[in-house]
């Protein structure tokens, strides 16, 4: 792609034929191939014989240039209006394959920027065609666009979250952790809500990815752990032995005066570090295998324990816990709550309870609903479980763990 004249712009499209994995079902592999070489011999006709790359056996990408954004939209409806007619005949059946369309304006001012435009212009139409559309035309709004909604979004995000941390306006909730191998002890994880200045819970996703993005995520998660630590020394005064499993954000792990400022908090609350246990996220860890590695072994110097948490999402999760020495792992809730109806994804999370524990760790389940899961979770040896079922995020540790079900 070269640079357009000055006065014109130039977008990159990336073009698809929708649904062609049905096609490829519907009239086999060389039906489809056949559906394809037409499509793709329509579409280059259409675009007047400039210059097409062909992504995939059903994905395609060309240029177009015009005076303006709006200019080189209608250039592509219409022609997205020209392919709407497409029709072929296919051992015999007849076949009206529809074709997407996914664009973003070319920066020539940016190094390799033909290279990126066409990366955007893909996931802009997988985005459109993953959320049902079909036959459209959709362009990624400009790079300056994006950046100044981005940008007005987190401001607003940041300033809830200042206004949090200044005014004490986030909420603990604790979840209960049941031992299913006769484990006594008293064990929650921590949770974390935001009260907006309408006095409504968020959950963290609503506004952690900013606040990490913007290097404040830290703050929270000192927040609240010195206010955990507090609930948690009142708590075992009244004789519970008491332990917390607080989630810390990447911020907090590659932060490298985060482990001194930890180790005079737990030292100042009087309470015995195995009390405390901190969790990374799978993705978090992948994102900073060697500061995660560094940050647990400073953890393990404080007599700290570390939980890696959603794990499972990865393509070979088993190959970070060779440089990740978490002393417990928590299999990612997606996946748990999908496994009772799904038999063979209950057997791969039975196989995978089975490796952790070979390989020395202590398994957490999260998001068990129902006495199937539970007694599921249990024959297949997992250590801890926690969910709805047994108990739901309370403001209150008041689970009662002397309960037999």
């Amino acid at each position: 792609v070269s640079a357009g004249d000055e006065g014109t712009a130039t977008a990159i499209f990336a073009a698809e034929i929708d649904a062609f994995a049905e096609l490829q079902n519907d009239h086999g592999i060389s039906g489809a191939a056949e559906i394809a070489r037409t499509v793709a011999s329509k579409l280059g006709s259409a675009i007047g014989g400039r210059p097409m790359t062909q992504l995939s056996n059903y994905q395609y990408a060309f240029a177009v240039s015009g005076k303006h954004k709006d200019s080189i939209m209608t250039e592509v409806q219409d022609l997205s209006s020209t392919l709407e007619g497409l029709m072929l005949e296919i051992a015999g059946k007849t076949v009206r394959p529809g074709v997407s369309f996914g664009g973003a304006v070319v920066d020539f001012t940016e190094p390799g920027s033909a290279e990126v435009s066409l990366n955007h212009a893909f996931s802009t139409v997988r985005k459109a065609v993953e959320e049902g559309q079909s036959q459209c035309v959709v362009m990624r709004a400009s790079e300056s666009d994006i950046q100044d909604e981005r940008s007005e979004e987190a401001s607003q995000v940041l300033r809830l979250i200042n206004e949090a941390i200044e005014g004490q306006k986030f909420v603990l909730l604790f979840q209960p952790i049941i031992s299913l191998r006769g484990d006594s002890d008293e064990h929650y994880e921590v949770f974390m809500r935001m009260l907006n200045r309408e006095g409504e819970q968020m959950a963290p996703n609503e506004f952690l990815r900013t606040a990490i993005d913007n290097g404040v995520a830290g703050k929270i998660d000192r927040w609240v752990i010195l206010q955990s630590i507090k609930m948690l020394s009142t708590h075992r005064a009244k004789g519970h032995n008491t332990r917390l499993t607080i989630n810390l954000t990447s911020n907090s792990v590659t932060d490298p005066e985060f482990l001194q400022w930890l180790g005079v908090a737990i030292k100042a609350a009087r309470l015995p570090s195995d009390a405390v246990i901190f969790q990374i996220t799978e993705r978090d860890a992948a994102s900073y295998v060697r500061q995660t590695r560094e940050f647990i072994d400073g953890l393990k110097q404080i007599h700290c324990r570390a939980s890696l948490s959603r794990f499972g999402l990865s393509d070979d999760p088993f190959e970070l816990l060779n440089h990740i020495p978490a002393d417990f792992v928590k299999l990612d809730g997606e996946k748990v709550e999908s496994m009772a109806n799904d038999p063979e994804l209950r057997e791969s999370i039975t196989e995978m309870i089975r490796s952790l524990q070979a390989a020395g760790k202590l398994t957490i389940v999260p998001m068990v609903e129902s006495a199937t899961a539970l007694s599921a979770l249990w024959q297949a040896g997992a250590n801890y479980i926690q969910g709805h079922y047994l108990q739901e995020p309370s403001t209150e540790m008041d689970y009662d763990f002397s309960t037999d079900d």
